[in-house]
């Protein structure tokens, strides 16, 4: 028996899948009845729950918060585990070929989720349909939960093993991950920094879509009183760098675009941070909005463009994990907040 060739039997059938699975635009939205995390997960899991019954499995959905695949037969508490996800990152700019068309080029598809995460979820699908074929008979049992929120906040888990208790499996991998193994992983840790100001703002900076990515722009609305000095700097600032601040007169105000590259938030070297270069621009000015001032006062001390958080103090590593990393992901700057 050669497992190898039922598996290039669904060499068509994998690809097709993939391309309707991220042909559905899974970004976490605002939460509609029945759907926690917005239309396009509830989506996205109902397409992967409906592919495992096609292939014969036994499925089941969880209030479109997670939803398992079984295939095999076996006790609980000796389950193997495969866990995956349907939810996807904002896509943000700077595509070469639109990110929910799923396009084909030069033999490689292009798109969100390729391969995080739902190309590898259909994989795993399509292999175990293959082991199904083949007659091979499995000693265990083996489930392939799905989640909806993996990127965003994990309340998919939250309420699969917490809320409702679902049982543990004795051993579980993710699919999630370069090929073949990847053994480690560094834990995260999402941080928010806040301050309330009792006066109106005179500025306003917005930034970013998710707090695990690299934002590839940023924006700035600063007072008329900037005008000079911002323009005085800019093309000093901006000669040599590949990505450009831009300034413009608008509604009586100042509009600052920082533009940047896009990345995973655990990649930031991949990417260039708008919202960190934004700050980087402000810090060549003389501002005199105290408000204004200590902010880039604290962005220039602590986090500058750097990615490994040593002005915070916070640059460690380990041989199994390598260097920690830091990503400013969002802001949100404006009114009294």
């Amino acid at each position: 028996m050669n497992l190898q060739e039922f598996v290039l039997n669904y060499k068509d059938d994998v690809v097709k899948s993939i391309q309707e699975s991220v042909r559905i635009k899974s970004v976490q939205e605002a939460p509609l009845e029945g759907m926690p995390f917005g239309e396009g997960p509830a989506k996205a899991l109902e397409h992967m729950l409906d592919l495992g019954k096609k292939l014969g499995f036994e499925v089941e959905n969880f209030d479109n918060y997670a939803g398992h695949i079984d295939f095999g037969v076996g006790s609980d508490e000796e389950m193997i585990g495969i866990l995956g996800h349907v939810d996807v990152v904002p896509e943000g700019k700077g595509w070469d070929y639109p990110p929910y068309e799923a396009k084909i080029v030069d033999g490689k598809m292009y798109g969100r989720g390729v391969l995080d995460d739902k190309g590898p979820t259909i994989a795993v699908l399509y292999a175990l349909k293959a082991i199904k074929d083949s007659g091979v008979k499995l000693n265990r049992k083996v489930r392939v939960i799905v989640g909806a929120n993996e990127e965003t906040g994990w309340g998919c888990m939250n309420h699969y093993f917490g809320k409702l208790n679902m049982p543990q499996p004795a051993m579980a991998f993710t699919p999630d991950s370069s090929f073949p193994v990847t053994y480690a992983e560094k834990g995260i840790l999402h941080l928010m920094l806040s301050q309330e100001y009792q006066e109106e703002l005179n500025f306003s900076i917005k930034g970013g879509v998710a707090f695990n990515s690299v934002p590839d722009s940023a924006i700035g609305l600063f007072p008329l009183s900037m005008k000079d000095e911002i323009f005085l700097n800019l093309e000093k600032y901006n000669k040599g760098k590949e990505f450009k601040i831009t300034a413009t007169e608008k509604d009586e105000k100042i509009e600052i675009v920082s533009l940047g590259k896009a990345s995973h938030g655990a990649r930031p070297a991949n990417g260039y941070n708008a919202i960190s270069a934004l700050f980087s621009f402000l810090s060549t000015l003389k501002i005199e909005d105290e408000k204004l001032k200590n902010l880039v006062e604290f962005f220039n001390e602590y986090i500058k463009m750097e990615y490994s958080g040593e002005r915070l103090g916070i640059n460690f590593e380990d041989e199994p994990s390598g260097v920690l990393t830091l990503t400013i992901g969002k802001i949100e700057c404006e009114g009294k907040n």
